[in-house]
């Protein structure tokens, strides 16, 4: 679906089952990627196996398919997830971030289980406050029950990974 404003498509129908503030959640939080160089191209997809629906974030006027940001809109409620490497490059950061952040990179969620041997193109493997994680790539850096009140903090985090030198001030 595509072709209005994000607002504008959330109030067909078929997103009823999407609560307002969740709604209003999508809409700051595309407008904030947006800001920062980042866009779904206006458009909300069908959610395959993530949930119902989601809309995928890219970087604006490149040719490329990287994804850095996906929403998940769930029965349960929508899902934030952030794309991240070399996460022991900003272990630092994320050791002193609110817990609701840092639960992600620490917490037992996404835990790999080395169900592929030793040796796994989507195994997360990385360290903070000297403690060693691996995660599964494919379901790692989700951020559940996320709220406009939180936004700057998930904005700040990105920001961390994908630096911009003249918006990061927005966020920080």
């Amino acid at each position: 679906m595509e072709g209005h404003s994000i607002k504008q498509l959330l109030e067909n129908t078929i997103f009823s089952y999407i609560t307002d503030t969740d709604k209003n959640f999508i809409c700051e939080f595309t407008e904030a990627m947006n800001q920062i160089g980042y866009t779904s191209n206006g458009k909300i997809v069908d959610g395959i196996c993530y949930g119902r629906h989601m809309m995928i974030f890219r970087k604006m006027n490149v040719k490329s398919d990287r994804v850095y940001a996906r929403l998940y809109f769930r029965d349960s409620g929508v899902v934030v997830r952030l794309f991240f490497s070399n996460v022991t490059d900003h272990s630092n950061y994320i050791s002193l971030t609110p817990d609701y952040i840092k639960e992600s990179f620490v917490g037992n969620r996404a835990q790999c289980n080395h169900c592929r041997g030793d040796i796994c193109k989507f195994r997360k493997s990385y360290q903070i406050d000297g403690q060693d994680y691996d995660k599964c790539n494919g379901i790692t850096f989700k951020f559940f029950e996320p709220s406009v009140e939180r936004l700057p903090s998930y904005m700040e985090l990105f920001l961390q990974f994908y630096p911009q030198k003249r918006l990061k001030q927005l966020y920080s």
